[in-house]
């Protein structure tokens, strides 16, 4: 300020400075609180779609709460942290538009019943897509059932070709889908669950997020999981005739 002031605008280039400090402080404000609502509206979006299967709920939220812990141990810079959460909360959305009597069948799905489901990623993003600040998000909630190796869907693309949040979340969704109990079977141990994750590291799932997720996240939310060499042969995780 003392050397504005030194300047030809004097004490009108002070305030000019203040005026410009004051508008960066609000819009700052601002943003934060729309970005807080945002991530609120996700949040009931989520709960509203989860409260329609008793034996997902919370899934979404405990699928975002992974999905963050993976992007903070990375080291992603903070939006894109948030951008991956906020897929997380939505990833299962074009559920929504699947029959009850497919969502919740107690076995096995047919051919045609299976196909429908693998519809939900890109009716999912096909539904988010007219909401603005949710277009960053479309393409994680697309490919989130996506394979490493090139083998999952809607588009068969692989490895790098996968956004990496829809990397992330893939791991992480698989995860809470084996661990919690589904209309078609009982919850899994974390113990097998987690051979699974591993069993799919470089065909399923991308290899780094894989040791990412069980060697540091895991741990560090208290779950001990079998080390590497305790693994079984390549095998990719349990689909039991439901996509998760």
């Amino acid at each position: 300020m003392y050397y504005v002031y030194l300047t030809p605008l004097g004490l009108v280039g002070i305030a000019l400075l203040l005026l410009s400090l004051v508008a960066v402080r609000f819009t700052v404000r601002q943003n934060a609180e729309l970005r807080e609502a945002h991530i609120e509206t996700m949040r009931i979006l989520s709960e509203v779609l989860d409260a329609r299967d008793p034996y997902t709920h919370g899934h979404s939220t405990r699928v975002a709460e992974l999905a963050k812990a993976i992007t903070e141990v990375l080291g992603l810079p903070e939006p894109e942290q948030q951008v991956i959460e906020s897929a997380a909360l939505l990833h299962d959305i074009g559920k929504m538009t699947v029959g009850d009597d497919i969502l919740f069948k107690g076995g096995s799905l047919n051919n045609a019943e299976y196909a429908r489901m693998q519809e939900h990623p890109e009716r999912g993003a096909q539904m988010i897509r007219p909401i603005g600040f949710l277009r960053e998000v479309q393409q994680i909630v697309r490919y989130h059932h996506e394979r490493y190796d090139g083998g999952g869907y809607p588009r068969g693309i692989a490895g790098a070709q996968i956004p990496l949040g829809a990397r992330i979340l893939a791991v992480a969704d698989a995860w809470d889908a084996m661990v919690i109990d589904r209309a078609y079977r009982p919850a899994y141990s974390h113990e097998y669950a987690a051979r699974q994750i591993r069993a799919g590291r470089g065909t399923q799932f991308d290899p780094r997020i894989v040791d990412v997720f069980l060697d540091q996240v895991l741990p560090a939310k208290g779950i001990l999981v079998p080390k590497a060499e305790a693994a079984p042969a390549p095998r990719a995780a349990p689909a039991e005739g439901h996509p998760g």
